[in-house]
Protein backbone atom coordinates (compact mmCIF):
# COMPACT_ATOMS: atom_id res chain seq x y z
CA UNK A 1 0.00 0.00 0.00
CA UNK A 2 2.96 2.78 0.93
CA UNK A 3 4.87 2.09 -2.31
CA UNK A 4 1.71 2.26 -4.03
CA UNK A 5 1.30 5.58 -2.75
CA UNK A 6 4.23 6.94 -3.35
CA UNK A 7 4.99 5.14 -7.02
CA UNK A 8 1.71 7.22 -7.40
CA UNK A 9 3.27 10.72 -6.95
CA UNK A 10 3.02 10.74 -2.81
CA UNK A 11 6.04 12.29 -0.94
CA UNK A 12 7.95 11.29 1.76
CA UNK A 13 9.65 14.18 4.41
CA UNK A 14 11.87 13.30 7.05
CA UNK A 15 11.58 15.19 10.28
CA UNK A 16 12.88 14.42 13.73
CA UNK A 17 10.67 14.09 16.83
CA UNK A 18 12.54 13.48 20.02
CA UNK A 19 11.63 10.92 22.53
CA UNK A 20 12.48 11.29 26.12
CA UNK A 21 12.72 8.81 28.89
CA UNK A 22 12.34 10.27 32.44
CA UNK A 23 12.45 9.12 35.92
CA UNK A 24 10.13 9.58 39.08
CA UNK A 25 10.74 12.95 39.55
CA UNK A 26 9.85 13.40 35.64
CA UNK A 27 13.34 14.32 34.19
CA UNK A 28 14.95 13.77 31.65
CA UNK A 29 17.31 10.82 31.77
CA UNK A 30 17.63 9.89 28.10
CA UNK A 31 17.05 10.92 25.15
CA UNK A 32 16.70 9.06 21.17
CA UNK A 33 14.97 9.52 18.02
CA UNK A 34 10.88 8.34 18.37
CA UNK A 35 11.30 5.10 16.18
CA UNK A 36 8.19 4.50 13.50
CA UNK A 37 8.02 1.04 13.43
CA UNK A 38 6.54 -0.70 10.73
CA UNK A 39 3.18 -1.05 12.62
CA UNK A 40 2.77 2.46 12.72
CA UNK A 41 3.03 2.96 9.30
CA UNK A 42 0.50 0.13 8.47
CA UNK A 43 -1.66 2.16 10.48
CA UNK A 44 -0.88 5.43 8.95
CA UNK A 45 -2.45 3.75 5.24
CA UNK A 46 -5.26 2.73 6.15
CA UNK A 47 -6.10 6.13 7.86
CA UNK A 48 -4.99 7.78 4.97
CA UNK A 49 -7.38 5.54 3.09
CA UNK A 50 -10.45 6.64 5.58
CA UNK A 51 -9.53 10.16 5.47
CA UNK A 52 -9.50 10.06 1.51
CA UNK A 53 -12.84 7.86 1.65
CA UNK A 54 -14.78 10.39 3.97
CA UNK A 55 -13.32 13.44 2.03
CA UNK A 56 -15.26 12.02 -1.35
CA UNK A 57 -17.92 11.60 0.30
CA UNK A 58 -18.43 14.88 1.46
CA UNK A 59 -17.72 16.13 -1.58
CA UNK A 60 -20.68 14.51 -3.60
CA UNK A 61 -22.67 15.44 -0.64
CA UNK A 62 -21.72 18.27 0.08
CA UNK A 63 -20.17 20.30 -2.45
CA UNK A 64 -20.63 23.74 -0.93
CA UNK A 65 -19.95 22.64 3.08
CA UNK A 66 -17.52 19.87 2.75
CA UNK A 67 -14.77 20.92 5.98
CA UNK A 68 -11.26 19.69 3.81
CA UNK A 69 -7.57 19.92 4.33
CA UNK A 70 -5.60 21.55 1.95
CA UNK A 71 -1.50 21.32 1.19
CA UNK A 72 -0.48 23.86 -1.14
CA UNK A 73 2.48 23.50 -3.45
CA UNK A 74 6.06 25.62 -1.89
CA UNK A 75 6.06 28.73 -2.76
CA UNK A 76 8.46 29.93 -5.49
CA UNK A 77 11.25 31.30 -3.44
CA UNK A 78 12.00 28.32 -0.99
CA UNK A 79 11.47 25.93 -3.76
CA UNK A 80 14.23 27.86 -5.56
CA UNK A 81 16.56 28.07 -2.51
CA UNK A 82 16.11 24.44 -2.39
CA UNK A 83 17.30 24.05 -5.92
CA UNK A 84 20.05 26.09 -5.78
CA UNK A 85 21.39 23.41 -2.78
CA UNK A 86 20.67 20.18 -5.19
CA UNK A 87 22.81 22.56 -7.53
CA UNK A 88 25.65 22.77 -5.73
CA UNK A 89 25.59 18.97 -4.56
CA UNK A 90 25.38 18.28 -8.66
CA UNK A 91 21.96 16.65 -7.68
CA UNK A 92 19.22 16.41 -10.16
CA UNK A 93 16.13 17.69 -8.92
CA UNK A 94 12.47 18.16 -10.85
CA UNK A 95 10.12 19.91 -8.00
CA UNK A 96 7.49 19.86 -10.94
CA UNK A 97 5.04 17.61 -8.43
CA UNK A 98 5.23 15.87 -5.52
CA UNK A 99 6.05 12.65 -7.20
CA UNK A 100 9.32 14.13 -9.02
CA UNK A 101 9.95 15.77 -6.12
CA UNK A 102 9.85 12.84 -4.13
CA UNK A 103 11.73 10.40 -6.51
CA UNK A 104 14.57 13.20 -6.74
CA UNK A 105 15.60 12.40 -3.55
CA UNK A 106 15.24 8.52 -3.18
CA UNK A 107 17.65 8.77 -6.61
CA UNK A 108 20.43 10.05 -4.58
CA UNK A 109 22.71 7.27 -3.81
CA UNK A 110 24.51 8.64 -0.88
CA UNK A 111 22.34 7.77 2.32
CA UNK A 112 23.35 10.78 4.59
CA UNK A 113 22.99 13.54 1.46
CA UNK A 114 19.77 11.73 0.92
CA UNK A 115 18.78 12.15 4.62
CA UNK A 116 19.28 15.70 5.32
CA UNK A 117 17.82 16.64 1.71
CA UNK A 118 14.54 15.27 3.07
CA UNK A 119 14.82 16.89 6.20
CA UNK A 120 15.33 20.12 4.51
CA UNK A 121 12.66 19.63 2.31
CA UNK A 122 10.84 20.43 5.50
CA UNK A 123 11.34 24.21 5.25
CA UNK A 124 10.11 24.67 1.78
CA UNK A 125 6.42 23.30 2.48
CA UNK A 126 3.83 25.59 3.49
CA UNK A 127 1.84 24.86 6.04
CA UNK A 128 -1.53 22.41 5.49
CA UNK A 129 -4.61 24.07 6.56
CA UNK A 130 -8.44 23.45 7.09
CA UNK A 131 -11.37 25.18 4.77
CA UNK A 132 -15.02 25.11 3.82
CA UNK A 133 -15.41 23.95 0.00
CA UNK A 134 -18.04 26.42 -0.71
CA UNK A 135 -15.29 29.43 0.54
CA UNK A 136 -12.34 27.96 -1.82
CA UNK A 137 -12.37 30.18 -4.41
CA UNK A 138 -9.10 30.62 -6.92
CA UNK A 139 -6.90 28.47 -4.47
CA UNK A 140 -6.62 24.67 -5.61
CA UNK A 141 -8.16 21.92 -3.50
CA UNK A 142 -5.91 19.52 -3.36
CA UNK A 143 -2.98 18.13 -0.72
CA UNK A 144 0.67 18.59 -2.27
CA UNK A 145 2.27 15.96 -0.10
CA UNK A 146 -0.29 13.25 -0.57
CA UNK A 147 -0.97 14.04 -4.71
CA UNK A 148 -4.68 13.73 -4.05
CA UNK A 149 -7.18 15.83 -5.20
CA UNK A 150 -9.31 15.54 -1.89
CA UNK A 151 -8.49 15.09 1.41
CA UNK A 152 -9.97 15.59 5.33
CA UNK A 153 -9.09 14.67 8.97
CA UNK A 154 -11.59 12.00 9.50
CA UNK A 155 -9.81 9.59 12.03
CA UNK A 156 -8.42 11.53 14.82
CA UNK A 157 -11.98 13.08 16.89
CA UNK A 158 -10.43 12.17 20.48
CA UNK A 159 -7.83 14.40 19.86
CA UNK A 160 -9.01 16.89 17.24
CA UNK A 161 -11.88 19.11 16.50
CA UNK A 162 -12.07 18.88 12.46
CA UNK A 163 -12.40 15.29 12.99
CA UNK A 164 -15.62 15.75 15.27
CA UNK A 165 -17.10 18.23 12.32
CA UNK A 166 -16.45 15.51 9.85
CA UNK A 167 -18.05 12.86 12.11
CA UNK A 168 -21.02 15.06 12.37
CA UNK A 169 -21.10 16.18 8.77
CA UNK A 170 -20.97 12.22 7.59
CA UNK A 171 -23.61 11.46 10.00
CA UNK A 172 -25.68 14.18 8.85
CA UNK A 173 -25.00 12.63 4.82
CA UNK A 174 -25.54 8.96 6.61
CA UNK A 175 -29.24 9.88 8.53
CA UNK A 176 -30.39 13.21 7.00
CA UNK A 177 -29.28 13.45 4.02
CA UNK A 178 -32.41 15.99 2.94
CA UNK A 179 -31.73 18.01 5.11
CA UNK A 180 -29.67 21.05 5.56
CA UNK A 181 -26.89 21.69 7.48
CA UNK A 182 -27.51 22.77 11.07
CA UNK A 183 -24.38 25.20 10.14
CA UNK A 184 -24.21 27.67 7.26
CA UNK A 185 -20.85 28.31 5.15
CA UNK A 186 -19.51 31.17 7.16
CA UNK A 187 -19.72 29.33 10.30
CA UNK A 188 -18.21 26.19 9.05
CA UNK A 189 -15.06 28.49 7.40
CA UNK A 190 -14.57 30.33 10.74
CA UNK A 191 -14.59 26.78 12.51
CA UNK A 192 -11.53 25.99 10.07
CA UNK A 193 -9.51 28.88 10.86
CA UNK A 194 -9.78 28.54 14.36
CA UNK A 195 -8.42 24.88 14.08
CA UNK A 196 -6.01 25.66 12.22
CA UNK A 197 -4.95 28.59 14.82
CA UNK A 198 -5.39 25.48 17.34
CA UNK A 199 -3.93 23.18 15.52
CA UNK A 200 -0.48 25.81 14.68
CA UNK A 201 -0.24 26.97 18.14
CA UNK A 202 -0.37 23.08 19.65
CA UNK A 203 2.14 21.99 17.46
CA UNK A 204 4.12 25.13 18.59
CA UNK A 205 3.82 24.00 21.97
CA UNK A 206 4.84 20.65 21.47
CA UNK A 207 7.93 21.64 19.77
CA UNK A 208 8.90 24.00 22.62
CA UNK A 209 8.34 21.81 25.29
CA UNK A 210 10.55 19.01 23.23
CA UNK A 211 12.94 22.12 23.65
CA UNK A 212 12.69 22.28 27.37
CA UNK A 213 13.47 19.18 27.68
CA UNK A 214 16.29 19.21 26.07
CA UNK A 215 17.77 21.25 27.68
CA UNK A 216 17.25 19.80 31.16
CA UNK A 217 18.81 16.89 29.50
CA UNK A 218 21.99 18.29 28.62
CA UNK A 219 22.43 20.29 31.79
CA UNK A 220 22.51 16.41 33.13
CA UNK A 221 25.08 15.21 30.78
CA UNK A 222 27.30 18.24 31.85
CA UNK A 223 26.82 17.81 35.60
CA UNK A 224 27.55 14.20 35.26
CA UNK A 225 30.66 15.00 33.58
CA UNK A 226 32.15 17.43 36.09
CA UNK A 227 30.78 20.80 33.72
CA UNK A 228 32.65 19.75 30.84
CA UNK A 229 30.61 20.70 27.97
CA UNK A 230 28.69 18.13 25.16
CA UNK A 231 31.06 17.64 22.37
CA UNK A 232 29.41 16.39 19.30
CA UNK A 233 29.48 16.76 15.52
CA UNK A 234 26.87 18.98 13.49
CA UNK A 235 26.34 18.64 9.49
CA UNK A 236 26.98 22.01 7.45
CA UNK A 237 23.49 22.59 5.95
CA UNK A 238 23.81 25.88 4.22
CA UNK A 239 26.90 27.70 3.81
CA UNK A 240 26.94 31.58 2.38
CA UNK A 241 28.58 34.76 1.81
CA UNK A 242 27.65 36.05 5.26
CA UNK A 243 27.04 33.21 7.56
CA UNK A 244 26.68 29.42 8.04
CA UNK A 245 24.34 26.92 9.29
CA UNK A 246 24.48 23.30 11.10
CA UNK A 247 22.48 20.81 12.35
CA UNK A 248 23.18 18.84 15.26
CA UNK A 249 21.16 15.55 14.08
CA UNK A 250 21.04 14.00 17.76
CA UNK A 251 19.38 16.41 19.05
CA UNK A 252 17.50 18.36 16.35
CA UNK A 253 19.18 21.38 16.98
CA UNK A 254 20.64 24.29 14.34
CA UNK A 255 22.38 27.06 14.58
CA UNK A 256 23.31 29.93 12.23
CA UNK A 257 26.59 31.11 12.06
CA UNK A 258 28.32 34.38 11.14
CA UNK A 259 31.55 34.45 9.81
CA UNK A 260 32.23 37.77 10.73
CA UNK A 261 31.91 37.34 14.41
CA UNK A 262 34.79 34.66 14.23
CA UNK A 263 36.72 37.22 16.21
CA UNK A 264 39.88 35.17 16.73
CA UNK A 265 39.98 33.39 13.28
CA UNK A 266 40.63 34.59 9.42
CA UNK A 267 37.69 33.33 6.86
CA UNK A 268 37.22 33.39 3.32
CA UNK A 269 34.14 32.03 1.61
CA UNK A 270 34.39 30.55 -2.28
CA UNK A 271 31.69 31.48 -3.94
CA UNK A 272 31.93 29.29 -7.37
CA UNK A 273 32.20 26.10 -4.33
CA UNK A 274 29.44 27.12 -1.79
CA UNK A 275 31.79 27.00 1.12
CA UNK A 276 33.70 28.67 3.83
CA UNK A 277 37.89 28.38 5.16
CA UNK A 278 38.25 28.93 8.27
CA UNK A 279 41.99 29.56 9.45
CA UNK A 280 42.36 28.66 13.02
CA UNK A 281 45.88 29.55 13.13
CA UNK A 282 45.55 32.42 15.81
CA UNK A 283 44.00 30.33 18.31
CA UNK A 284 46.28 28.23 19.83
CA UNK A 285 44.50 28.27 22.96
CA UNK A 286 44.19 24.22 23.52
CA UNK A 287 39.85 23.68 22.98
CA UNK A 288 39.37 26.91 21.27
CA UNK A 289 35.55 27.66 20.84
CA UNK A 290 33.89 30.66 18.91
CA UNK A 291 30.68 32.01 20.06
CA UNK A 292 27.39 31.51 17.50
CA UNK A 293 24.12 32.55 18.35
CA UNK A 294 22.20 29.87 20.58
CA UNK A 295 20.48 27.39 18.80
CA UNK A 296 17.64 28.80 16.27
CA UNK A 297 14.80 27.16 18.33
CA UNK A 298 16.20 29.54 21.13
CA UNK A 299 17.08 32.54 18.74
CA UNK A 300 12.88 32.14 17.92
CA UNK A 301 11.91 32.49 22.19
CA UNK A 302 12.16 28.56 22.72
CA UNK A 303 14.63 28.86 25.84
CA UNK A 304 14.89 26.44 28.42
CA UNK A 305 14.26 26.76 32.14
CA UNK A 306 15.93 25.37 35.37
CA UNK A 307 15.65 22.02 36.59
CA UNK A 308 12.13 22.05 38.29
CA UNK A 309 9.13 20.34 35.96
CA UNK A 310 6.86 23.13 37.22
CA UNK A 311 9.24 26.02 35.52
CA UNK A 312 8.71 23.68 32.86
CA UNK A 313 5.23 24.23 33.18
CA UNK A 314 5.35 28.11 33.64
CA UNK A 315 7.63 28.48 30.55
CA UNK A 316 5.04 26.52 28.62
CA UNK A 317 2.79 29.46 29.41
CA UNK A 318 4.53 32.46 28.33
CA UNK A 319 4.80 30.81 24.81
CA UNK A 320 3.74 32.77 22.06
CA UNK A 321 1.83 30.24 19.88
CA UNK A 322 2.63 29.60 16.01
CA UNK A 323 3.49 26.46 14.05
CA UNK A 324 3.65 24.43 11.32
CA UNK A 325 2.20 21.15 10.36
CA UNK A 326 5.12 18.97 9.54
CA UNK A 327 5.29 15.04 8.83
CA UNK A 328 7.22 13.15 11.17
CA UNK A 329 9.76 10.66 11.23
CA UNK A 330 12.49 8.99 13.44
CA UNK A 331 15.40 8.14 11.33
CA UNK A 332 19.33 8.44 12.20
CA UNK A 333 22.18 9.22 10.06
CA UNK A 334 24.29 6.59 8.46
CA UNK A 335 27.63 6.80 10.83
CA UNK A 336 25.80 8.49 13.26
CA UNK A 337 27.59 7.39 17.01
CA UNK A 338 25.11 6.07 19.69
CA UNK A 339 26.90 8.46 22.11
CA UNK A 340 28.49 11.43 21.62
CA UNK A 341 28.90 12.76 24.79
CA UNK A 342 32.97 12.70 25.30
CA UNK A 343 34.47 15.60 26.82
CA UNK A 344 37.97 14.48 25.84
CA UNK A 345 39.79 16.51 22.85
CA UNK A 346 40.06 14.95 19.29
CA UNK A 347 36.34 15.86 17.99
CA UNK A 348 37.98 17.19 14.62
CA UNK A 349 34.77 15.03 12.87
CA UNK A 350 37.64 14.09 10.36
CA UNK A 351 39.18 17.32 9.08
CA UNK A 352 41.18 16.35 6.10
CA UNK A 353 43.80 18.87 4.61
CA UNK A 354 42.26 20.53 1.73
CA UNK A 355 43.64 18.76 -1.95
CA UNK A 356 41.41 20.08 -4.65
CA UNK A 357 43.93 22.83 -6.80
CA UNK A 358 40.83 25.37 -6.55
CA UNK A 359 41.03 25.07 -3.06
CA UNK A 360 44.68 25.65 -2.29
CA UNK A 361 44.97 27.81 -4.82
CA UNK A 362 42.07 29.94 -2.88
CA UNK A 363 43.69 29.47 0.86
CA UNK A 364 46.76 30.92 -0.82
CA UNK A 365 45.75 34.25 -2.00
CA UNK A 366 43.85 34.83 0.87
CA UNK A 367 46.98 34.12 2.97
CA UNK A 368 45.30 31.54 4.88
CA UNK A 369 47.40 28.91 7.13
CA UNK A 370 46.92 25.70 4.90
CA UNK A 371 47.85 23.83 7.95
CA UNK A 372 45.15 24.81 10.15
CA UNK A 373 42.42 25.58 7.62
CA UNK A 374 39.25 23.96 8.34
CA UNK A 375 36.79 23.89 5.23
CA UNK A 376 33.25 24.17 5.77
CA UNK A 377 30.93 22.78 2.49
CA UNK A 378 27.56 21.46 2.42
CA UNK A 379 26.61 18.74 4.09
CA UNK A 380 30.67 18.34 5.63
CA UNK A 381 31.30 17.15 9.64
CA UNK A 382 32.27 20.60 11.71
CA UNK A 383 33.13 19.39 15.81
CA UNK A 384 30.70 21.53 17.96
CA UNK A 385 30.64 22.26 21.97
CA UNK A 386 26.79 22.01 23.72
CA UNK A 387 26.83 24.27 26.81
CA UNK A 388 23.84 25.58 28.75
CA UNK A 389 23.87 29.20 29.43
CA UNK A 390 21.52 30.56 32.29
CA UNK A 391 20.44 34.45 32.55
CA UNK A 392 17.87 35.83 35.13
CA UNK A 393 16.94 32.06 36.00
CA UNK A 394 16.47 30.91 32.17
CA UNK A 395 18.98 28.61 31.02
CA UNK A 396 19.32 28.01 26.90
CA UNK A 397 21.17 25.71 24.80
CA UNK A 398 24.53 27.70 23.58
CA UNK A 399 25.96 25.93 20.69
CA UNK A 400 29.61 26.84 19.74
CA UNK A 401 32.13 25.59 16.81
CA UNK A 402 35.11 24.17 18.01
CA UNK A 403 38.54 24.55 17.17
CA UNK A 404 39.10 20.88 14.92
CA UNK A 405 43.40 20.98 15.37
CA UNK A 406 43.42 20.58 19.49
Amino acid sequence: MRDRRFAEGALAMNSITLDFDLDSQGQPIGCKHYDIKDSNRLIEEFMLLANMSVAEKLIKGLPQSALLRCHPKPLVKPLARYRELFQALNYPLDSATAGTLHRSLTSIDDPVHRKLLQYLAVRIMCPARYFCLGHQKNNPVCHYALNVPMYTHFTSPIRRYADLMVHRMLEHLLTKPEQPLPWDNTTIENIAVNCNDRSYGARTVDSRCSKLYLVQYIKRLISEQNGEPIRCQAHVVHVGDAFGEVLIWEYDLEVRIYWKKLTRAKYAYQKSHHRCFIDWSSKPTKNSKVPTNSSQSNANGENGTESTCQELVNGIQNLDLGGVDQPVSGQKLSGETSDKRSSSGGSSGGIKAVTDLSGQEFIKSHKLNPKFTQEMSLFSVVPVILEVDTVRGVSSINIQLENPFQ
